[in-house]
Order: structure tokens, then C-alpha cells, then sequence
């Protein structure tokens, strides 16, 4: 079985994202893939605006070494194919997030909570690259983050993702993140305090990109 780790840290403000790869350059693992998008303060006012200045906070969270990219060519349109409704003999969703607080408390940070609103942004990535076999921070209709989680209404001023697929265990993701400088910073980033987790398992995944196990972890804080 083959695996995929792809981490892409996010900065997320109106139009503008930070886009890293995580890991050694050269070609992706074999066997797994990884990516985050790591986080960024974001003092805007919601809705988000078509654009922004950006204006950091005045002690913002200094985020990993990237690319700034303005602008973004949305992936191509792939043939969907269902995804089953298996209901996983236990929650693995809840094994990530206690995995990711036990590694936060071990390093001063506060246990993340779980958040409706992220957890329905996270599943709904889930869910859109196993259907429409692609494996990104960017949607197949080109929706970054940002757009996830405004849609699902969260007020962020700070947020940020964790991607995977190909893992079947829940904690195998969150050690295999953990190993990942920009995963990492995400996961004992202590400015955040929510989270959600997406995931989703395709027992005979067809198309190109055919990992079964598709898992998607977003971070977040809200204004207050």
C-alpha cells in the first residue's frame, strides 16, 4: 500500500495564501504523502473581501519559509466517483485530535476543542479529493482554505490545515506530522484552540490518485 503525506502551511487572508512543501526536495515519498498549510494572524474583518492589504498582528506567529503566491490555477475538472458510506469501527477522528493534544500538552500548549464548523470543513476536503481524485490544499474548483472555512462560517483569525493520505492508522497521521517541520508547527502552534478532522475511506479508490485513506485536519482560532 502506498501513502501520501503533502504538508502546505496557510496564511490566510483575502487572495492571498502561503504555499510551502514540506519535507526534502526531489521527488515524494513512496509510500506516504503529507501537507499543511501553516497559519498566519489575519486581523480582517469577515466576511472575507475580494482582496486585503495584510497587516500583521503586532506579534504575529512567524510561519514557515514560503512562496507568496497571488493568484492560483484552480486544478482540473476529474470525473467524481461516489464515495462509500462506511461508518469506521471506531472514531478515528477523535484518535487524531487526542493524539495532537497529547503532543500539545507535552509541549505547553492548551488541548485543542472541537469546532462544528471545522469539522464540516475538514470532511467536506475529505470527501471532494476522494471523489474528484486529487490531492491538494486547493480544491478541484480551485477553493483554497480560506474559502472552506468562511463558507462553513467560522470568523478566523488564525487557521491552518494538515493533509494526508494513504495512512490507515489515526496516530500513525499525527506521528508522521509530527515529523514534519511544517506539520509540526501547526500542530504545537498554541495561538490555536479549535479543530477539525476530516476523513475518508474508498476501499477500491479508482482514478489517479489512489490512496483509500484521505485525512484532513484544520486548526483554528476565532476572533473574539
Amino acid at each position: 500500500m502506498h501513502r501520501r503525506f503533502v504538508g502546505t502551511p496557510v496564511l490566510v487572508i483575502p487572495v492571498l495564501l502561503l504555499l510551502g512543501r514540506c519535507g526534502p526536495s526531489g521527488p515524494a515519498p513512496t509510500r506516504t504523502q503529507i501537507g499543511s498549510l501553516p497559519a498566519t494572524a489575519v486581523p480582517s474583518p469577515f466576511p472575507l473581501a475580494d482582496s486585503a492589504t495584510v497587516t500583521p498582528s503586532a506579534t504575529p506567529t512567524p510561519g514557515p519559509t514560503a512562496t507568496l503566491v497571488p493568484t492560483f490555477t484552480p486544478a482540473p475538472s476529474r470525473t467524481a466517483h461516489p464515495i462509500p458510506s462506511a461508518i469506521p469501527t471506531v472514531d478515528v477522528r477523535a484518535l487524531v485530535i487526542a493524539g495532537t493534544n497529547e503532543y500539545r500538552q507535552g509541549y505547553g500548549c492548551p488541548p485543542l476543542s472541537v469546532h462544528p464548523g471545522l469539522t464540516r470543513a475538514a470532511q467536506k476536503h475529505a470527501e471532494d479529493m476522494a471523489a474528484s481524485d486529487f490531492f491538494s490544499h486547493i480544491s478541484a474548483d480551485g477553493r483554497t482554505l480560506a474559502d472552506r472555512v468562511d463558507a462553513v462560517g467560522y470568523h478566523y483569525r488564525l487557521v491552518g490545515e494538515n493533509i494526508a493520505a494513504g495512512f490507515e492508522d489515526a496516530l500513525e497521521v499525527v506521528d508522521s506530522w509530527m515529523e514534519s517541520e511544517e506539520h509540526r508547527k501547526n500542530i504545537l502552534n498554541c495561538e490555536f484552540e479549535e479543530t477539525g478532522i476530516g476523513y475518508v475511506f474508498v476501499p477500491n479508490d479508482p482514478g489517479q490518485e489512489t490512496w483509500k485513506y484521505y485525512w484532513v485536519q484544520v486548526l483554528g482560532a476565532e476572533f473574539e
